[in-house]
């Protein structure tokens, strides 16, 4: 594991605790295991979680987005492992002033090679709902990343987050 010190007062660069959810594939069938390798004859390992926003566009972070290599992604699954098919991707794209030194705007999105239509994708706030954001408004986020024990998760987790700064709009 990691030791922190106590007296430590950099931020967390993740999240992590949270809540399983259950049935994740009726509950939130639009957030995508993301899938990568640089080599075609590799197999493919998880990487990042994002979310179908588009028939045929899933939304995640830029760092999970690389210049080379194949990506592939899973929707409508109870478990990282699950029996899913693969969804090719044909093209990445990241946010042209995202910087890997400070992580800001770190905004990345993958074009699937067909358009989902099993799936419904996850509804964008409007910008009348953006507007009303305040620092009452509490997000809820998913994710399949590593665990507070430096695990990989089996199942879909999500936590609450409080706005924490007007970036985070």
């Amino acid at each position: 594991g990691i030791l922190v010190a106590p007296f430590a007062s950099t931020p967390a660069k993740a999240v992590v605790f949270g809540e399983e959810v259950p049935e994740a594939s009726a509950t939130a069938p639009w957030v995508a295991s993301i899938w990568y390798t640089k080599n075609i004859s590799q197999a493919p390992e998880f990487i990042c979680t994002g979310s179908l926003i588009r028939a045929d566009i899933v939304i995640t972070a830029a760092h999970c987005t690389f210049d080379r290599g194949f990506y592939w992604v899973k929707l409508g699954a109870d478990t990282l492992e699950g029996d899913e098919p693969f969804l090719e991707v044909s093209g990445t794209w990241k946010d042209t002033r995202y910087s890997k030194k400070t992580t800001t705007n770190d905004l990345g999105l993958l074009k699937l090679t067909r358009p989902v239509m099993d799936v419904r994708p996850v509804a964008l706030p409007t910008s009348d709902q953006i507007a009303r954001v305040s620092k009452l408004t509490k997000f809820k986020m998913f994710g399949w990343g590593i665990d507070q024990n430096q695990e990989p998760a089996k199942f879909l987790r999500t936590a609450n987050l409080d706005l924490q700064d007007a970036a985070a709009k």
